[in-house]
C-alpha cells in the first residue's frame, strides 16, 4: 500500500478508533475531513466516526453524539448506495430508533429496508422489528398482523416460532389478558420444545390471571415460571408475586412472609428482591412497636433511594400505606398517598392512586362508625366532598354518611343516602361489577339498607313505609347478630305502633326458640317481650319472661346494665299493675341500690316514693325522697316537698278536727 500522509493521517484515525480515544479522533477526523474532502478513505472514516458517536450516545445517553452518528451513516448511505456496509447500516439504523423506541422511525426505516433488499436474509429480522415498532405505537391489530405475516412466512423456522409465541405478548400489552393467556397457551401446545426459550409465556400468563382476578391460576404459572426458569432476571419478581397471591387467597401469614423472604434472600441482587422485602416489611407493620416501625420505614426509603427502577417511589408510598391501614391508621395512609400524588400529579396513576385514597378515605370513615365518632365522619365528607369525592363511585361511601347522619339522629339524610346506596346496587345485583364492589368496598346486602331505610322510618313515626321494607329483608343477609336483634326490636315497634301487640308478640316469642343457649342475644328480647306483655295487660306472662332474663343475668357476664336496668323498671311497673305496691318499691329500691350511683334514676326514686305515700305510708315516702338532690333535680324535689307539705296539713288539720267535741261525734 502506498505511504502517503493521507493514508498515515488514515491509518493515525484508525489506531485512535481503536483505543477508543473519542476526544482526539474527533479533533483529527475533523482536521483530516477538512484536509481530504474527496479521500479515497472517506467512507472507511466516516464510519469509524459514526461508530465512535454512536458508542458514546448509548454509554453516555447522550443524544447530540447520537444525532451526529445518524446524520454521518445517513450521508453515507447517500453517498456509498452501493456499498457492502450499507445494508448493515440500514440495520444498525433501524434498531437504533428501536432502541430508543421511537415508534415511527422504527418502522419507516425497516419498512424502506424490506423494499430495498426485498431477499435479505434479515427479512424475518426486519418484520420483526416492524411489530415491535406497532407495540410502541400502541398500535396493537397492526402488531398483530405483522407477527401472524411473520408466523406463516418465515424463512427461519425459529423466528416463525418467535412470531407466534410474540401475538401473546400484543395481547398482554393490549391488556386483553383473556386474549393473551390463550395465545400463549396455543403457542405452548404447538411448539413445545420451544418452551424453555420463551420464558416471557408463563411469566406473563401469570400476570394476566393476576390482573383477571384468577389468583390460584396466577399461583400455579409463576410456580411454573420458577420452576423452568429458577436463574430468570425476574425470578424475585414472581416469587414476590407468589407471596402477594398466598395473601390474597388467604393462606397463613407465615407462608406469606416465606415468600417475600425466599424472594429477598434467594435473588437478593435481583430489583424484585428489594420488591420483596418492601412488601414483606409493609405485611409486618401490623405487629411493630414504634422502634422497629421507625426502623422498617428507614430501610424502605433506603432501598428506594439506591434502586434504579422505574416509579419505585409511588411503589414505596404505596407499601407505606398499605402498611399503616394494616395497623389501623388509615388516616395516615390516607395523609401519605395524598400528600405523594400532590407533590407528583403527573407521574403517578392518577386513577390508580385516586382509588387508593378514597378506599383509605372510606376506610376512616368506617373506623369513625364503629366508634360512633359520627360528627368526624360528616366533618370528613364536608372536607373532601368537593376533591376527592366529587366524582367517587364508591357505594360504600355514601353508607357511611348515611349512619354519621343516623347517628346524629338526622334521619331524613340517613335515609337519603342510605336509598341512594340501595338503588346503585339494585342496579348492579348479580353482575361482576358487584362482585369486584365487595371485594373492594366494605359494602352492605340489600336487606341491610333496608334495615337501616325501616330504622329511619320509624325514627320520624313513618310506620307503613317502615312495614313495607321489613318485609323484604332476609334474616339470611344480616351478617351479625346485632342486626337481627335490631330487626327484632324493629317489627316489635312497628307493629306495636300500628297497634298490631299480638304480631308485635309473636314476633319476639319466635326469636326467643330460636337463640336459646344465646344470652347476649335473648336478653333484649325478652325485656322487649315482657314490654309488650305489659302492655296487653299479660302481666303474669310479663313477670315470667323477666325470670327469664334473671336467669340469663345470672348465666352470663356480657348482658348491658342498660338491659338489666330497664328489665327492673319494667318489673316494677307491672307488679303495680297487679296491685302488688310493696313488691314494686322492693323491686325500685333494688334498681336503685345497683344503679343509682351510675345512671339518673331520680324518677324512679321519686315513683318508689310516691307508691308508699298513695298507701299512706308518709314517713316510708319521706325515708325515701330525703336522698333527692334539690340542686340537681329540683323538679322532683319540689313535688316531693309539695306532697309531704300537704300531708303534714292533712295531718295537722285531722289533729285540730279531733279536738272539738262536736266534730269528735260526727266522725
Amino acid at each position: 500500500e502506498k505511504e502517503t500522509r493521507e493514508n498515515k493521517e488514515a491509518r493515525l484515525l484508525l489506531q485512535l478508533y481503536k483505543k477508543g480515544r473519542i476526544g482526539l479522533f474527533m479533533k483529527t477526523y475533523k482536521y483530516f475531513m477538512d484536509k481530504y474532502p474527496k479521500s479515497e478513505y472517506e467512507e472507511m472514516i466516516k464510519h469509524l466516526a459514526a461508530e465512535m458517536f454512536f458508542d458514546k450516545s448509548r454509554k453516555e445517553n447522550d443524544l447530540k453524539s447520537y444525532q451526529q452518528a445518524r446524520a454521518i451513516y445517513l450521508d453515507l448511505l447517500k453517498k456509498f448506495p452501493e456499498s457492502p456496509l450499507r445494508e448493515r447500516t440500514e440495520l444498525l439504523l433501524g434498531y437504533a430508533e428501536l432502541e430508543r423506541e421511537n415508534g415511527i422511525e422504527t418502522i419507516q426505516s425497516f419498512q424502506a429496508f424490506l423494499e430495498k433488499n426485498k431477499n435479505s436474509e434479515y427479512k424475518d429480522q426486519a418484520k420483526k422489528a416492524i411489530a415491535a415498532g406497532f407495540l410502541i405505537l400502541n398500535k396493537y391489530d397492526d402488531a398483530l398482523a405483522s407477527y401472524e405475516d411473520l408466523s406463516k412466512t418465515a424463512n427461519s423456522k425459529k423466528q416463525g416460532i418467535e412470531a407466534y409465541y410474540r401475538i401473546g405478548d400484543v395481547y398482554f400489552q393490549k391488556r386483553d389478558y383473556k386474549k393473551a393467556i390463550t395465545a400463549y397457551e396455543n403457542a405452548l401446545k404447538l411448539y413445545p420444545e420451544y418452551e424453555s426459550q420463551f420464558p416471557n409465556a408463563h411469566y406473563n400468563m401469570g400476570e394476566a390471571n393476576f390482573w383477571l382476578g384468577n389468583y390460584k391460576g396466577a399461583l400455579n404459572n409463576y410456580v411454573e415460571f420458577l420452576s423452568r426458569f429458577p436463574s430468570h432476571p425476574h425470578g424475585g419478581y414472581a416469587m414476590t408475586r407468589i407471596g402477594e397471591n398466598l395473601d390474597i387467597l388467604g393462606a397463613d401469614k407465615s407462608e406469606v412472609i416465606g415468600a417475600y423472604l425466599e424472594s429477598y434472600f434467594r435473588y437478593r441482587d435481583n430489583p424484585g428482591a428489594k420488591i420483596a422485602r418492601i412488601r414483606m416489611l409493609s405485611q409486618q407493620m401490623k405487629g411493630m412497636k414504634e422502634k422497629e416501625l421507625k426502623k422498617a420505614m428507614e430501610e424502605i426509603d433506603n432501598i428506594a433511594q439506591t434502586s434504579d427502577l422505574p416509579r419505585i417511589n409511588e411503589f414505596v408510598t404505596l407499601m407505606k400505606a398499605d402498611g399503616f391501614s394494616k395497623r389501623d391508621e388509615h388516616l395516615k395512609a390516607m395523609n401519605l398517598l395524598i400528600t405523594y400524588y400532590q407533590k407528583n400529579p403527573t407521574s403517578t396513576d392518577v386513577q390508580f392512586f385516586k382509588q387508593k385514597i378514597m378506599g383509605s378515605i372510606a376506610e376512616v370513615m368506617n373506623k369513625n362508625i364503629r366508634a360512633h365518632d359520627y360528627m368526624d365522619v360528616l366533618k370528613f365528607n364536608g372536607k373532601y366532598q368537593k376533591t376527592w369525592l366529587r366524582s367517587s363511585q364508591r357505594l360504600d361511601i355514601p353508607y357511611f354518611i348515611g349512619q354519621a347522619y343516623e347517628q346524629a339522629g338526622v334521619f331524613k339524610e340517613a335515609y337519603l343516602k342510605y336509598d341512594e346506596t340501595y338503588e346503585k346496587l339494585l342496579k348492579i345485583q348479580g353482575t361482576f361489577e358487584e362482585k369486584e364492589k365487595r371485594v373492594t368496598e366494605k359494602l352492605p346486602t340489600l336487606s341491610e339498607l333496608r334495615l337501616r331505610m325501616a330504622k329511619t322510618h320509624t325514627a320520624r313515626r313513618e310506620y307503613i313505609e317502615a312495614q313495607q321494607l321489613i318485609k323484604d329483608i332476609d334474616k339470611k343477609e344480616l351478617r351479625t347478630p346485632n342486626e337481627n336483634i335490631e330487626l327484632v326490636e324493629l317489627k316489635a315497634e312497628v307493629f306495636e305502633q300500628r297497634g298490631l301487640l299480638e304480631e308485635s308478640k309473636k314476633s319476639l316469642i319466635e326469636l326467643e326458640d330460636g337463640w336459646k343457649g344465646k344470652p347476649e342475644l335473648l336478653a333484649p328480647v325478652l325485656v322487649r317481650l315482657a314490654r309488650n306483655q305489659m302492655k296487653t295487660k299479660e302481666y303474669i306472662d310479663a313477670i315470667q319472661t323477666l325470670g327469664r332474663f334473671d336467669d340469663l343475668k345470672t348465666a352470663s357476664a356480657n348482658i348491658s346494665n342498660d338491659l338489666k336496668v330497664e328489665a327492673l323498671r319494667l318489673r316494677g311497673e307491672t307488679l303495680e299493675k297487679q296491685g302488688k305496691k310493696l313488691a314494686a318499691v322492693e323491686t325500685y329500691m333494688n334498681l336503685l341500690s345497683q344503679f343509682e350511683s351510675q345512671k339518673p334514676m331520680t324518677a324512679v326514686r321519686y315513683r318508689a316514693g310516691r307508691i308508699l305515700f298513695d298507701s299512706g305510708d308518709i314517713n316510708g315516702a319521706e325515708k325515701i325522697w330525703e336522698k333527692i338532690d334539690e340542686a340537681k333535680e329540683p323538679m322532683f324535689r319540689k313535688l316531693a316537698d309539695e306532697r309531704l307539705k300537704d300531708a303534714k296539713w292533712q295531718n295537722d288539720y285531722k289533729k285540730y278536727i279531733n279536738r272539738i267535741p262536736a266534730m269528735s261525734e260526727k266522725k
